[in-house]
């Protein structure tokens, strides 16, 4: 019973102790705000002055005057930090909220009714802006570009200026800030700016005249020939003048000044829509020019840069002749009768600048102004031909003289040997040896043609021909000088004898062949006219006219050659008896075995495992006879 007692009494007593232990918040308290109203710019001295309480005498920790505004007005961790004096300039303008909080035992103070207050900070009324124009140049010629330059000042509260309004002659014209115009009307004007603030208050128009007059002449400078120069050279200048409509005018005034390139002072004046110089010393140059209208106006100068170089050096000719001479030629070059001859200036040259004129003389006459001269002489003389060149400063050159002589030159022979001199069958080659002889010099060119069409350009050729008849081989022989002589030939090509009976024969050896081994298909017993064969082979198929036709098999197997005989004359002998078969077996070893053997008119191939033609069974059972073997 005694223990019970004892443990009730002892939880009573925590529960005091922990109930007793429960810290109470601080509590803060705005006393005053003396004054709550003041004008900022007043420098009215403004006092706030706060209490704290705390259940639990727990000590002062920290100290926040707070405002809506401007944030922590004043702050500390003393107690006299809970009054504290400031001037009204130091707030912003506007009605502030006033907080204050105190921290103690660990703990903030809550935002209460006490703790919470307001001060009014005002100001003067809001000021609008000012805004400001400036026009460069305030007076222009029509044509030239004027500047306009605006600017606002604005006024607390605002912070920026946010618009521009310009009029001209009380019309809107844009919204930028600056802006240049070449194009306004010729007379008075008066430009308008109105500017608005971030708060939306404008300010008065500023106005600013300006004048536009009429447009001042141009001055052009056209050219200056030559440029650069050379001393002693006449320099020409030529400028013209352009009013307000663009078109060329004549104006009162042309003035040039030349003036140093090196320290821009001026050597003299002249005047005159054109003038000229022929005194210049060496060295860099400016021309300037300038115009003054009728109206009395001045344009703006124009100018351009020239040098005057050294004195002009002298052309100097030379002349060059092509082709070689002949061979054996002295001094003088001699050159073929009739052969074309080109004198060039080609070697002459200008040590300061280009050759742009030429003169050929020959025989006391001008023949040609061309940097070459090309001619031929019909008959053998001695000749002069002098050259003179002029360079791009109008200078010639002295003679450049050269003799030279035309010698005769006679035509070559040409003479054919054809083999053989009988007729040739369709397509047999006939041999061409080619000769020629100069009395002069050499030949120097070979040309073949046949019936009118060149086929070769060497001494010696051959040609054939699957026409039958009559056939002209000619031979063009050229010399050294260019003259030619012709030879011609003839030969016959013989048409086929089909009066000789039409005879197919095949002979294929081995038809047991190792793989890769030669197999010879001989055709050499066919007779009548033939056109080509047709051999297919494994599925490779050739046509050839020839005889004697070897083939072979890479891969062993058993394989079909089948051969087909197309005759000249267009017609065939026997659309059965055309065509020939047989098989040949091919092995890695061989056999070595020999067939294919065909000698009968209807080339069954009937040898060592030919196939028969159907055209000879077809004959066997219908007439009961052999073909006979004809040639």
């Amino acid at each position: 019973m005694r223990q019970g007692v004892l443990l009730l009494s002892l939880v009573g007593l925590a529960l005091l102790v922990a109930a007793g232990s429960e810290a109470a918040a601080p509590e803060a308290t705005i006393l005053q705000i003396d004054p709550q109203e003041a004008e900022k710019d007043s420098g009215t001295p403004i006092s706030f002055d706060g209490q704290f309480s705390d259940g639990d005498d727990d000590q002062l920790e920290f100290v926040y005057w707070n405002s809506s505004i401007d944030d922590v007005i004043h702050s500390g961790s003393e107690f006299s930090d809970l009054s504290f004096q400031r001037q009204s300039g130091e707030f912003s303008q506007g009605n502030h909220t006033i907080t204050l909080v105190v921290k103690a035992g660990g703990e903030w103070s809550a935002n209460g009714a006490n703790a919470t207050s307001w001060l009014n900070v005002t100001g003067p009324p809001p000021r609008n802006p000012e805004a400001s124009v400036s026009i460069n140049p305030p007076t222009a010629h029509q044509g030239e570009e004027i500047s306009f330059v605006g600017s606002g000042t604005y006024y607390d509260p605002a912070t920026s200026i946010v618009a521009y309004e310009w009029y001209l002659d009380n019309e809107y014209y844009g919204g930028e800030m600056t802006f240049s115009d070449s194009g306004i009307s010729v007379g008075d004007h008066t430009m308008e700016l109105i500017v608005e603030d971030n708060e939306g208050l404008r300010s008065e128009a500023a106005q600013e005249p300006f004048q536009v007059l009429p447009p001042i002449p141009l001055a052009h400078l056209d050219s200056i020939d030559p440029s650069p120069a050379k001393v002693g050279q006449v320099i020409t200048f030529s400028g013209h003048c352009t009013g307000a409509s663009g078109d060329e005018e004549i104006c009162d005034e042309y003035r040039w000044d030349i003036r140093s390139g090196d320290d821009g002072s001026t050597l003299f004046s002249l005047y005159g829509v054109s003038v000229t110089v022929d005194n210049l010393t060496e060295g860099d140059f400016e021309a300037w020019f300038r115009i003054i209208d009728g109206n009395g106006t001045e344009s703006s100068w124009v100018f351009e840069a020239f040098s005057v170089g050294p004195p002009n050096e002298a052309p100097v000719a030379t002349i060059t002749i092509s082709p070689d001479p002949l061979p054996g030629s002295t001094f003088v070059p001699e050159y073929y009768q009739f052969v074309e001859i080109t004198f060039s200036s080609a070697s002459s040259s200008d040590p300061d600048g280009n050759l742009v004129g030429w003169r050929w003389w020959f025989d006391g006459a001008l023949v040609s102004t061309s940097p070459d001269w090309v001619t031929s002489f019909d008959s053998p003389r001695d000749g002069q031909v002098k050259l003179q060149v002029m360079d791009d400063d109008g200078v010639w050159s002295g003679n450049n003289t050269r003799q030279f002589r035309i010698v005769a030159n006679t035509a070559p022979t040409a003479t054919i040997l054809l083999t053989p001199t009988t007729a040739v069958e369709i397509d047999a080659l006939v041999t061409l040896n080619g000769s020629g002889t100069d009395a002069e010099g050499y030949i120097a060119g070979w040309e073949w043609s046949l019936d009118g069409v060149v086929f070769a350009t060497t001494q010696n050729a051959t040609v054939s021909s699957n026409v039958t008849g009559a056939h002209t081989v000619a031979l063009t022989v050229t010399d050294d000088g260019g003259l030619n002589a012709t030879a011609s030939a003839t030969f016959m090509v013989k048409a086929p004898d089909v009066s000789e009976e039409k005879y197919f024969e095949v002979s294929v050896s081995p038809i047991d062949a190792a793989v890769g081994e030669d197999i010879t298909i001989d055709l050499s017993g066919t007779t009548g006219p033939v056109a080509e064969f047709e051999i297919n082979y494994g599925g490779d198929i050739m046509t050839t006219q020839d005889r004697t036709v070897i083939v072979s098999f890479d891969v062993a197997g058993t394989y079909n050659i089948d051969i087909s005989v197309s005759w000249s004359d267009g017609s065939s002998f026997d659309s059965s008896r055309d065509y020939y078969t047989t098989t040949v077996t091919v092995s890695r070893s061989g056999g070595g075995g020999t067939g294919g053997d065909s000698d009968d008119p209807d080339g069954d191939g009937s040898g060592g495992g030919g196939l028969p033609g159907p055209g000879l069974l077809a004959a066997l059972a219908g007439l009961g006879l052999a073909a006979r073997r004809r040639r």
